[in-house]
């Protein structure tokens, strides 16, 4: 039926035919189809036949002010707005992206992210510890525990490789628990925030973990599961923006922000913890916030071109190429 609908809604005169089955659903459905998304909604196929006909398009031209924004947004989607407003306009203002499966050949990122921030969260909350070793064999547990009910949603033939995955991010997860422990009695700091969700007028977000040392000063710090940063202030602008939309949660307290960073759970290296802690870059992150929302207020959605543009369901329809020179 669905691919019946496409085809009359868009007229079309050939379509590549789809194979049906149980592991089939809307979000590959989108995904394959994404170039005649479009077409399907009227705005944005309004909005696509006029930037297609302008052979020098620029940032004006993707100045919508028929868009309604709903704030506070969430930090963590305004990261998307930070790397790609186009993209933030097709997720969130269109919402593409409520379109959604879960992968049956992995666990998702996302999933062993929220398990090891909730584990985290439980452990830290008794630091400091009356013994470690017991809290560590009772993080080991849970997570093999929930790891293992993931895994029964897992094909078969996957579970091996995704098991060894788990499990040598909970190995990494520990040694960090074993290297962080030591690092905040050696810094005398404590962890003050944890988990705790803040709003604004215009964002809202959780911060993940806040540190405090004997001065009063903060330290924020985002968990991540995924690669470790190799420029962190340019990973700040386009990845993790909501860093400095927590600093300004905290300021709005009266806390002092010392540093702004990422803990880097799987990072091999042993490192662990990336972190800016020069003034000076961080009031240019906080001016570089101020632009992007004043940008996003504006209601400005133009594409821009970054490491994810080949993964993208939307590069089908997308002019990034065309105001490259211009960015």
């Amino acid at each position: 039926f669905l691919i019946e609908e496409i085809v009359r809604i868009l007229d079309l005169k050939e379509i590549n035919p789809v194979s049906v089955s149980n592991e089939s659903n809307l979000k590959d459905f989108y995904v394959k189809y994404a170039k005649h998304l479009k077409d399907v909604d009227e705005k944005l196929k309004n909005k696509w036949k006029k930037l297609e006909k302008i052979e020098n398009v620029s940032k004006e031209d993707f100045k919508f002010d028929d868009v309604k924004i709903k704030f506070p947004v969430s930090a963590t989607d305004f990261s998307t707005y930070a790397y790609c407003p186009y993209k933030f306009y097709l997720d969130h203002i269109i919402g593409i992206e409520e379109i959604e499966e879960p992968d049956r050949t992995v666990i998702s990122p996302a999933e062993k992210g929220t398990l090891i921030h909730n584990l985290l969260e439980k452990l830290y909350k008794k630091y400091p510890f009356e013994n470690l070793e017991e809290e560590i064999e009772e993080l080991k547990k849970g997570f093999e525990k929930e790891i293992k009910e993931k895994l029964k949603m897992i094909l078969p033939s996957f579970r091996p490789f995704e098991e060894n995955k788990a499990l040598k991010l909970l190995e990494r997860t520990i040694k960090f628990i074993y290297f962080d422990i030591e690092r905040l009695e050696k810094e005398n700091k404590k962890t003050e925030i944890l988990e705790r969700s803040y709003k604004n007028r215009y964002f809202s977000g959780k911060i993940d973990r806040a540190d405090k040392d004997c001065q009063n000063n903060f330290y924020i710090y985002d968990y991540k599961t995924g690669k470790s940063p190799e420029n962190l202030e340019k990973e700040i602008k386009n990845k993790y923006i909501q860093l400095v939309i927590y600093k300004e949660f905290l300021e709005n307290e009266g806390k002092n922000i010392r540093e702004l960073g990422i803990i880097a759970l799987n990072d091999e290296t042993g490192k662990f913890v990336y972190s800016l802690e020069d003034e000076t870059q961080i009031n240019q992150l906080t001016t570089y916030l101020k632009n992007l929302l004043k940008q996003l207020k504006e209601k400005y959605f133009y594409p821009l071109k970054n490491d994810l543009c080949d993964y993208c369901s939307y590069k089908d329809f997308c002019l990034k190429d065309k105001i490259l020179e211009e960015q």
